[in-house]
């Protein structure tokens, strides 16, 4: 519901003219209307930007241009949404929702504020990036510049598929030892014959698991010593994009670690397999591919 509003002259003496005119006069009756329009809706008809409002008025009733302060919680938005959904996959449809709307009033607010000069730049730049993704996207020389294996198509990347397809093609047992970000493709690929060890829900797991067994694990080597026998695991199936500290301090370790013998890397995975009696025939055909 629209609130009534106030309507004021922006001084005195013009007041005072206006009201001297005549009732008849066809200006008088024309702001009349205006003033009972303005005070049952004060957003009716054509707004004036606030650049053209005089500067006496400005200065008399204490009116401020905030111009872009207004779209600080927009712009804290998209920043804090943008985060979210680089960190984590899951977060997309939250960032497309919001993110939709927020562009939508940065793109028009040049033209609501009669901007015509940034406006006409604005669009331009808009348009140009645009089209530059379109022609660079569908072709991988945007992936090619960020040294990504990402395509872009509808088909499933291959991501850790060759690794897993390496571990059944060897019939590599379990227990497996892997990290929070490709657990969950784990379970696509490997259960029910075999569990993994942590998956990318952080909900299904208590603060104690990842704080004192999972992290510990990759950063301390008697962690990983005491609770790697602890739950019998026989192999590591790690991706190595994992850029938490812990993960890469873990795979720097193993790497030296004689306990352990690199079978496989590729672009996305490094697996490692405990050195037993049992796995002596696949370690020596993969003659321990570490550099």
């Amino acid at each position: 519901m629209i609130k009534p509003s106030k309507v004021k002259f922006i001084s005195d003496e013009l007041e005072k003219s206006f009201n001297s005119l005549s009732e008849g006069d066809f200006i008088k009756k024309g702001i009349i209307r205006a003033i009972k329009d303005l005070r049952e809706n004060a957003f009716c008809g054509i707004q004036i930007p606030k650049r053209l409002f005089p500067q006496e008025y400005l200065q008399k009733y204490n009116i401020k241009n905030k111009g872009f302060k207004k779209l600080i919680f927009e712009l804290m938005l998209a920043t804090v949404l943008s985060i979210l959904a680089f960190k984590m996959i899951r977060n997309f449809g939250l960032y497309g929702l919001a993110f939709i709307p927020i562009v939508s009033i940065f793109l028009t607010y040049p033209q609501r504020h009669s901007m015509s000069f940034i406006h006409r730049w604005w669009y331009l730049g808009v348009i140009s990036i645009l089209v530059w993704l379109i022609f660079n996207v569908p072709n991988n020389r945007v992936y090619d510049a960020l040294a990504s294996n990402k395509r872009f198509g509808l088909i499933v990347p291959e991501g850790a598929s060759k690794a897993v397809e390496f571990v059944k093609n060897n019939n590599i047992k379990g227990p497996v030892f892997n990290n929070f970000d490709i657990g969950s493709f784990l379970i696509w690929k490997l259960y029910p014959k075999q569990k993994i060890f942590v998956d990318g829900r952080p909900e299904a797991y208590s603060v104690d698991f990842f704080e004192k067994i999972y992290k510990p694990m990759q950063e301390d080597p008697q962690s990983w010593k005491k609770y790697s026998e602890q739950y019998k695991i026989n192999y590591v199936f790690f991706n190595h994009a994992d850029i938490t500290p812990w993960a890469k301090k873990f795979l720097a370790t193993m790497s030296k670690n004689t306990d352990w013998a690199l079978v496989y890397s590729d672009q996305s995975v490094a697996i490692f397999l405990k050195r037993t009696p049992e796995n002596k025939n696949l370690i020596d055909k993969s003659m321990d591919v570490r550099p």
